[in-house]
C-alpha cells in the first residue's frame, strides 16, 4: 500500500482487491492546492479529456457523461447495457431517501484512462474527491465528486466476480456526503480492526483457498463501501451477503443500516452543479420505475 497522503481523489479496484490497490487515505482535508499556491509552477499536460466535452445521457434516473471516443467504440453498446442493468439494480436496492441522493452523483464513462503507477494496476473505475489533486495531476477540476468508470473494457471484465462494483463507488460518494469521518462507521470500523474481524477471509475467486485480508480493513471509506455491496447485494470477499454480514460484524451492519435508511445529508455536491461545470445542458429523461 501507498504511503498514505491527505486527500487523494480516487478510491480504487483491483482485479483481486487488496492493499496494494488501494490509494492514499481521502479521509483528510483537503490541502492547499500545491500548484495554484506556486505561481511559476508549470500547468500538467492534460491527461484526460475534460468533462465538457462529454456528452451526457440518463440511465435509469442516474446522470450519465459518456466519452465521444466511447460512444464511437464498438463496445459502448455492451457498456451501455451493463451499465443500465447495473444502475436498475442499484436502483431496485436502495431506500427509496437515499437513492435521491445518489442519483444527484454524477456518473463519467471513459473508453480508456492513461494508468498512473500509484494506481498499482487498479484502474477500473473511482470516486473523484479533490480538486486540487485533479488539477495538479492533469485532470480537470470539474470531475471532482462525480464517479468514473475509467476503463470501459476492465468494467466489462471485472463485474464477474465484483458484480457490485458501481454501487461501491456510489456508496464512496454517498459516504463523503457525510463525510469519512462519520462517527458510526468510523467507530465499527476501528473495532474491527482491533479485533481483526477482516484480517483472514475468504474471496469469492478462492473460497476453499487461503484466507487473505480483506479489502475492507483498508480503511473507513472502502470498510463502508464493502459492507453496502454485501448488504445491498454481494461482495467479493466475505462477508459476502447480508446474511453473512449480520452475522460477521453487527456493528458494521448497523453502520451500513443508519448511513442508507436514516435522513440523507445534505447535497454538498449535486449534478446541476456538476453539469454547470461542465456546460452541459440536462439531458431529456427515460422513464424510470418508481423505487418503493
Amino acid at each position: 500500500m501507498a504511503p498514505t497522503t491527505p486527500l487523494m481523489t480516487v478510491l480504487l479496484w483491483g482485479l483481486i482487491r487488496g492493499p496494494l490497490a488501494c490509494p492514499p487515505d481521502a479521509s483528510q482535508p483537503e490541502p492547499a492546492d500545491p500548484v495554484a499556491d506556486t505561481v511559476s509552477a508549470p500547468a500538467p499536460m492534460p491527461v484526460a479529456v475534460p468533462l465538457a466535452d462529454y456528452e451526457p445521457i440518463d440511465l435509469s434516473g442516474f446522470p450519465v457523461f459518456v466519452e465521444p471516443d466511447l460512444l464511437a467504440d464498438r463496445s459502448w453498446p455492451r457498456v451501455r447495457a451493463a451499465l443500465l442493468f447495473d444502475l436498475e439494480l442499484v436502483a431496485d436496492r436502495l431506500p427509496a431517501p437515499a437513492l435521491g441522493t445518489v442519483r444527484r452523483t454524477p456518473i463519467l464513462v471513459t473508453l480508456r484512462t492513461p494508468p498512473r503507477p500509484e494506481w498499482a494496476g487498479a484502474s477500473a473505475a473511482c470516486c473523484h474527491v479533490s480538486p486540487g489533486w485533479l488539477t495538479a495531476n492533469g485532470y480537470d477540476a470539474a470531475r471532482a465528486g462525480t464517479v468514473e468508470i475509467l476503463h470501459a473494457d476492465k468494467y466489462l471484465l471485472w463485474r464477474a466476480e465484483q458484480p457490485m462494483m458501481l454501487l461501491h463507488e456510489l456508496a464512496h460518494a454517498y459516504h463523503l456526503r457525510f463525510g469519512y469521518q462519520e462517527p458510526l462507521v468510523l467507530a465499527a470500523y476501528r473495532a474491527a480492526i482491533d479485533t481483526g474481524r477482516y484480517d483472514a477471509v475468504a474471496h469469492t475467486l478462492r473460497p476453499e483457498g487461503e484466507p487473505r485480508r480483506a479489502y475492507a480493513a483498508t480503511n473507513q471509506q472502502e470498510y463502508f463501501a464493502e459492507l453496502t455491496e454485501a448488504y445491498f447485494g454481494r461482495n467479493d470477499y466475505y462477508p459476502f451477503t447480508r446474511e453473512d454480514l449480520v452475522h460477521h460484524d453487527p456493528a458494521g451492519t448497523a453502520a451500513v443500516v443508519a448511513l442508507w435508511f436514516g435522513e440523507p445529508p445534505g447535497e454538498q455536491r449535486d449534478v446541476d452543479n456538476a453539469r454547470a461545470r461542465a456546460g452541459k445542458a440536462p439531458p431529456a429523461r427515460e422513464p424510470w420505475p418508481a423505487n418503493d
